[in-house]
């Protein structure tokens, strides 16, 4: 595109924007100085997703078969906790409300 003699305004931007574009590809951001955090690979995450408790977190060193760490949804949450509880009887109520129609 840059050879051609007549080029108008929408294609100058966009060969403008595509040249800064690839300049910041060339020239990458600094990297620290510092080395990258070599994790532990005897200590699992395992999240658990069900109806009744919608997220339940546990940290377990495999090593010596203990938990670490364990939360519950309402620990996740906090003070929070009540708009999952009021989407969840929200959500109920829509059901409900959508099987009554149905009918």
């Amino acid at each position: 595109m840059e050879k051609k003699p007549s080029l108008n305004d929408n294609q100058k931007q966009c060969l403008k924007s595509k040249k800064t574009s690839q300049n910041n590809l060339h020239q990458s951001f600094p990297r620290p100085s510092r080395a990258k955090y070599q994790g532990n690979p005897n200590i699992i995450v395992g999240v658990a997703l069900s109806l009744k408790h919608p997220v339940t977190v546990s940290v377990i060193d495999m090593t010596t078969q203990k938990v670490i760490a364990y939360r519950t949804t309402k620990q996740l949450l906090g003070k929070n906790y009540k708009l999952l509880n009021r989407y969840q009887v929200q959500k109920q109520r829509q059901a409900h409300q959508r099987h009554v129609n149905q009918r």
